[in-house]
């Protein structure tokens, strides 16, 4: 966890009795100033809707400001995209069924497997197709707790030996309890071995991006 984040969750529990302390005496002043001028009856939706609208004002001047300092990319880090990547995803997308699920050895967008920033999703987002195991720092169980190594370890080790050591065995688990059909590999990631020709179908390469068919 980041030390803002930290710093954040430290404020909390004191934002969580406070908001709701807020809104009761926002709703009870509402309703005593209701008493006092009729007129204000019924445009109670109004008024919350405008003060929601006012409240998040500033944060779209900060969004626009940095937009056009970082045009890639907007208020929010960008990451570069090769070209290769999105071919190989595309080609996957073509050639499979949308109820295929692929594996793949890339899960970083910087550092080892290890302590990496786990927010990878090109795979995912370009084939249009479930990955076994891609980035997991999206994942619900991972938000209250940042970046940290992927949660089930056996499954991980199960995932990158298809691609650095595999065996019939591991193949066979891949696709027949995970249901795993593809392969992706980046080879800027890592190469993967030998062997995996021999065991799975090549069925795509431009170079940087390989593609295995698990039959």
């Amino acid at each position: 966890m980041s030390r803002r984040d930290a710093h954040f969750g430290s404020f909390r529990p004191l934002l969580a009795l406070t908001l709701p302390a807020v809104l009761v005496l926002g709703a009870l002043g509402w309703t005593l100033a209701g008493r006092r001028w009729p007129a204000l009856h019924g445009r109670g939706a109004v008024l919350l809707l405008t003060g929601l609208l006012v409240a998040g004002a500033p944060g779209l001047v900060m969004d626009a400001a940095k937009s056009i300092r970082v045009p890639n990319g907007g208020p929010y880090p960008s990451v570069p995209l090769p070209k290769s990547r999105v071919d190989a995803a595309r080609w996957v997308r073509d050639h499979s069924s949308p109820d295929d699920i692929l594996a793949t050895n890339a899960h970083c967008l910087s550092g080892d497997i290890d302590s990496c920033d786990s927010r990878s999703f090109w795979l995912s987002a370009y084939a249009e197709r479930s990955v076994l195991i891609e980035g997991w720092g999206f994942a619900p169980r991972q938000a209250a707790v940042g970046l940290t190594p992927f949660w089930d370890s056996s499954l991980m080790a199960l995932n990158e030996s298809a691609f650095t050591a595999p065996t019939p065995a591991i193949l066979d688990e891949l696709r027949d309890r995970h249901g795993v059909h593809w392969l992706v590999v980046d080879r800027a990631v890592g190469r993967e071995s030998g062997q995996l020709a021999r065991l799975a179908e090549p069925v795509y390469d431009n170079g940087r991006i390989a593609v295995f068919h698990l039959p």
